[in-house]
């Protein structure tokens, strides 16, 4: 099989990839979720209630954004954290 290389231009980068614009636009991947996927995930999340998330504003010399130390409480009561 023959792959022709496409570059274009995303905001200042090149990039380089072997479809066109118009087929990464159009492509559409075969599904692969289970036949239970919304039914585990329905009755996974009434387990755990939604709780507030814990916001620590964090110091920096970026004076144009706020950034924030993010923890929510995951599956089991387990933190996910983020910025």
């Amino acid at each position: 099989m023959k792959t022709s290389f496409s570059p274009f231009l995303v905001g200042l980068k090149m990039m380089i990839i072997g479809k066109s614009l118009t087929e990464l636009e159009t492509y559409k991947p075969t599904l692969t979720k289970a036949p239970d996927f919304e039914g585990f995930w329905s009755s996974s999340l009434k387990l755990y209630p939604q709780s507030d998330a814990v916001l620590n504003q964090i110091s920096s010399p970026i004076k144009t954004v706020d950034i924030f130390d993010v923890t929510i409480a995951g599956f089991n009561g387990d933190p996910i954290k983020g910025w």
